[in-house]
């Protein structure tokens, strides 16, 4: 490259920079309305703003997860899995029953009854195989006081009734704290 092509284009490069220079000062980091002197802007914390983790943390609502064996326990057409009362002033939400159950034979039928002693909240059927396990979505309501209970009930066979012979169920979901925040009333129909 000859010296005077390297000139010119070092001369153009200077060129370039010096029209551009007023073109970028016209747009630095002052605003100004039209009539109006410059006000400069500037940004006082960096972005994203730091969110605590006790701000995201709902202190009223506390994770539920029980699980009951009843292995050997099970016996006839009828087991029932009891996982207690729930304590005062808390409401359980139950949103998951899952397990395993052991039959002698494949049953006709087989469900399974969420109940809190006096009413079926949720009942589902399993399907007919001698050992099925499940894991069904619910939705159950249980309030300070009432007993938590599972029952599984068949026909056409009983359950194995020897040691070994899983007959597991757990619950999970959530427990609400009534005295951290009031539970309302559950409507019913």
């Amino acid at each position: 490259m000859t010296t005077l092509t390297r000139t010119s284009l070092i001369a153009a490069a200077l060129f370039g920079v010096a029209a551009i220079g007023p073109i970028m000062n016209r747009h630095s980091g002052v605003s100004s309305a039209q009539g109006q002197a410059p006000t400069p802007v500037s940004i006082s914390s960096p972005l994203p703003v730091p969110v605590s983790m006790p701000a995201l943390i709902d202190h009223g609502r506390n994770a539920y997860q029980s699980i009951v064996n009843n292995d050997g326990l099970c016996s006839g057409t009828l087991c029932t899995f009891s996982f207690g009362t729930v304590p005062a002033n808390h409401r359980l939400v139950v949103e998951r029953v899952s397990g395993t159950i052991n039959f002698a034979a494949a049953p006709t039928t087989a469900n399974v009854q969420l109940n809190n002693s006096t009413t079926d909240l949720d009942v589902f059927l399993l399907s007919n195989l001698r050992a099925p396990m499940f894991n069904e979505a619910v939705e159950s309501y249980f309030d300070a006081g009432q007993p938590v209970n599972v029952v599984v009930s068949i026909s056409g066979t009983t359950f194995n009734t020897g040691s070994g012979y899983a007959q597991i169920i757990k619950l999970s979901g959530y427990e609400l704290d009534c005295s951290a925040a009031a539970c309302s009333p559950i409507a019913t129909r």
